[in-house]
């Protein structure tokens, strides 16, 4: 039997669908958080309702699985319930509604 194999040879070139965004580091991410909070106050984006500094949470407008980025113009405040709920959705798809 012939083996078809080359060795030392390169794997096929397979195609990737997406390149997952490394996480910011610690200090970024909580400088970014206070200009956020500066910008959109302790208010969720997507619904309006007012938020506590525990509950806030750091949303992508563009989800990062559907190219998005971690520059500011990207981020939003949001409320954990709208924030779990949108998922990967995109913004056109999400319509926020006032909850408790």
């Amino acid at each position: 039997m012939i083996n078809s194999t080359i060795p030392n040879s390169p794997a096929p070139a397979q195609e990737q669908t997406f390149t997952p965004t490394k996480r910011l580091p610690p200090k970024q991410m909580r400088y970014r958080r206070k200009l956020l909070i500066e910008r959109y106050g302790y208010q969720c984006f997507w619904c309006g309702c007012d938020l506590a500094p525990e509950t806030l949470t750091i949303d992508h407008l563009i989800p990062l699985s559907k190219g998005g980025s971690n520059k500011l113009n990207n981020l939003r405040t949001a409320c954990k319930g709208c924030n779990n709920k949108r998922g990967d959705a995109m913004p056109e798809l999400v319509t926020g509604e006032k909850h408790d």
